[in-house]
């Protein structure tokens, strides 16, 4: 199989066996945000490059962009949860939102989408589209609601190396 899955049957004994050793995290929240206005997430310290699944889901249009090798500072952290609660919370990737950019970096993905369907790049479907973040690179993941009251709910998911 190598390193990372490239069959959707691979991809879920990889994601499953990470959940079994512990190594697989998600953070889960959601927002009401207004026309117009953007919510930020940026994630860091990427030690152990992650598989990673982003899943964003809008009550009306909204637009995500996802940037490699961002500069960014601050922001409030967000706390990751381990699939396998036998084993501690915490990991190697820092998650935070809204911090202070000074760099988005290069566009490397994005989606469109609002209540008629999701928006994000995931591997819950046998259209795999899961990405492996590089080691020591940072990533902003930037979301603009395009209609007023648009309540915008985030899953991110990853499993750590666990070949």
């Amino acid at each position: 199989m190598g390193r990372f899955p490239k069959k959707h049957s691979e991809l879920l004994d990889y994601v499953n066996a990470g959940t079994i050793k512990g190594l697989n995290w998600y953070i889960s929240n959601y927002d009401t945000i207004a026309s117009g206005n953007t919510v930020e997430f940026g994630f860091s310290g990427i030690e152990s490059p992650p598989l990673i699944s982003i899943k964003l889901y809008a009550s009306n249009e909204a637009t995500m962009t996802l940037y490699e090798g961002a500069d960014f500072s601050g922001g409030t952290t967000l706390t990751s949860r381990n699939r396998n609660r036998n084993k501690s919370d915490g990991n190697s990737m820092d998650v935070v939102r809204d911090p202070t950019v000074s760099s988005n970096g290069t566009d490397i993905g994005a989606d469109a989408g609002g209540a008629s369907r999701g928006l994000g790049f995931e591997f819950g479907s046998k259209d795999v589209k899961a990405l492996v973040f590089e080691k020591n690179t940072d990533y902003l993941l930037s979301i603009t609601s395009n209609s007023n009251e648009n309540i915008i709910s985030w899953l991110f998911e990853w499993t750590e190396d666990v070949y």
